[in-house]
C-alpha cells in the first residue's frame, strides 16, 4: 500500500466512530446521487468508498447492495448500520475483488479525490459494470484559482487524509471518456460538490 493510501487509511479509520455526524453536513449534496440511482431500477449495486454506509442505507431493499472501503474500521460501522442487508469488505478501489459486469450501478460518493491512480479506479470500474449500467459520481468541487490552490496543497503540502485532487468539469469528463464511459454529464449539486453520471461505452 502507498504512503498516500496508508495515511486515508489511517485518517478514516480514526474518524470511523464520527464520521456519521461530519458527513451530514453533506447530506443534501450527495442526495443528488440517490435521487439519479432512483430514476431507474437498480438491480445490483456498488458504493465504492462506501464509508459507514450511509448511501446504502437510503437504496431500497429491492436492490442487491455491495459496498467497498479502504477502511477497515469504516467497514466495521457499515456492518453494525446494515446488518445483513448488504455485503460490505475492505479493499482498494484499484483492484475491486468481483467479478467482470456484477453491477448495474455504481456509485461513489465523496471519496473520488482520494483516488491517487484514478485511472485505474475508472478501469476497474469499467470492467465490473454491466452493459447499460449507471456510474454516479459526487465529489467535492472549487473554483479556479482555489481549487488550483488546494490541488498544490495536496502535492506539495501536508495532507494528513490522503487527499489527491479536485477535479475541474473538464478533466473528469476527459478521465471518464478515456476510460471507456460515454453518456458522460456533469452539474453543480452543491456550492462545493458535483455529480457526474455515466454510462459504459458499448
Amino acid at each position: 500500500m502507498t504512503r498516500r493510501k496508508v495515511k486515508s487509511q489511517r485518517n478514516f479509520n480514526e474518524e470511523a466512530e464520527i464520521y456519521d455526524v461530519e458527513y451530514e453536513i453533506w447530506l443534501n449534496d450527495t442526495k443528488s446521487v440517490l435521487n439519479e440511482a432512483k430514476t431507474e431500477p437498480l438491480g445490483y449495486v456498488l458504493d465504492v468508498g462506501c464509508g459507514t454506509g450511509t448511501m446504502l442505507s437510503k437504496l431500497s431493499g429491492e436492490s442487491v447492495k455491495v459496498g467497498l472501503d479502504i477502511s477497515p474500521k469504516m467497514i466495521a460501522k457499515a456492518k453494525e448500520k446494515l446488518g445483513t442487508n448488504c455485503y460490505l469488505c475492505a479493499g482498494d478501489s484499484e483492484t475491486l475483488p468481483f467479478r467482470d459486469e456484477s453491477f448495474d450501478v455504481i456509485l461513489s460518493s465523496l471519496s473520488f479525490h482520494h483516488y491517487e491512480n484514478p485511472e485505474a479506479v475508472v478501469a476497474e470500474i469499467r470492467r465490473v459494470i454491466r452493459k447499460g449500467g449507471r456510474l454516479l459520481i459526487c465529489d467535492v468541487y472549487d473554483t479556479f484559482p482555489w481549487r488550483f490552490f488546494w490541488n498544490v496543497r495536496f502535492r506539495f503540502g501536508s495532507n494528513p487524509k490522503g487527499d489527491v485532487h479536485i477535479y475541474s468539469e473538464k478533466e473528469i469528463t476527459y478521465l471518464l471518456k478515456q476510460g471507456g464511459f460515454d453518456h458522460v454529464l456533469w452539474k453543480r449539486v452543491g456550492e462545493h460538490t458535483f455529480l457526474i453520471s455515466a454510462k459504459p461505452l458499448k
